[in-house]
């Protein structure tokens, strides 16, 4: 459904303005800007990727319950809803069976359930 959750997606996330000034570029510049261009391109894809999270909440979230079940969250898409979890207090039950999560996010997720005593399934 919503498979960019997973994946980096920045090029399509990437302000105009962003855009342009690495088409200015030339490869020595490139090369000196790497590390500032990865991060910037590393941030444009959180933010797109928090709100992709935050609006599949709000469509998936009902009477409570968020039911994610195969949704093809990735890890970025984990680490952004987990984020989301600490402090939504509407949640009240949580399924995100048949998702690509990992067992390093499953052990944040079950932590933080437990901790807000939800409900839920992997």
């Amino acid at each position: 459904m919503l498979s960019m959750l997973g994946s980096v997606g920045a090029s399509a996330s990437m302000d105009d303005s962003f855009r342009s000034f690495i088409d200015t570029l030339n490869p020595q510049e490139l090369r000196a800007y790497q590390d500032i261009i990865s991060d910037r391109l590393a941030y444009i894809s959180n933010q797109a990727i928090r709100s992709k999270v935050y609006e599949l909440i709000r469509k998936k979230l009902h009477d409570g319950r968020l039911d994610l079940y195969n949704n093809e969250i990735g890890k970025a898409g984990a680490v952004a809803l987990a984020d989301a979890l600490k402090t939504n207090t509407s949640i009240s039950r949580l399924n995100l069976q048949h998702n690509r999560i990992g067992e390093e996010l499953r052990k944040r997720f079950r932590k933080i359930v437990n901790e807000k005593c939800i409900p839920f399934f992997f």
